[in-house]
């Protein structure tokens, strides 16, 4: 009785061959869904990633649009500055150049004045 529970208990060569193939295929087909899973998931990270740096691409893009308008706009009103620095100070040497004419009109009268006091 015992060999008969032992051997009842022990697998057939014929039934291991039949449950390894039987999980081998289950294997398999568990295999190749994950593989397609796997490239699915793929597929929809490189789109999400794709969408994300697309994204990320057109802001800088728009940024970088922004920064060259800004410096554009700089450099206009840096000419306009530089232009009204130059008319200033040609202006100022004018006013030197008058105001050293004068000064020296004015010592020549002084001069005179004293001169036709003293007579």
């Amino acid at each position: 009785m015992e060999q008969d529970g032992g051997g009842s208990h022990s697998p057939t060569h014929t039934s291991d061959t039949g449950s390894d193939t039987d999980s081998r295929q289950v294997t398999a087909d568990n295999h190749s869904v994950s593989e397609k899973r796997l490239a699915a998931m793929l597929q929809d990270l490189r789109t999400s990633m794709k969408t994300e740096f697309q994204g990320a691409v057109s802001d800088m893009r728009k940024d970088i649009h922004e920064v060259g308008t800004r410096v554009n706009a700089l450099e206009e009103k840096t000419d306009e500055l530089c232009h009204m620095n130059d008319t200033i100070v040609e202006k100022i040497q004018r006013m030197k150049a008058d105001n050293k004419r004068l000064m020296e009109k004015l010592a020549d009268l002084e001069d005179r004045s004293c001169r036709n006091n003293i007579r």
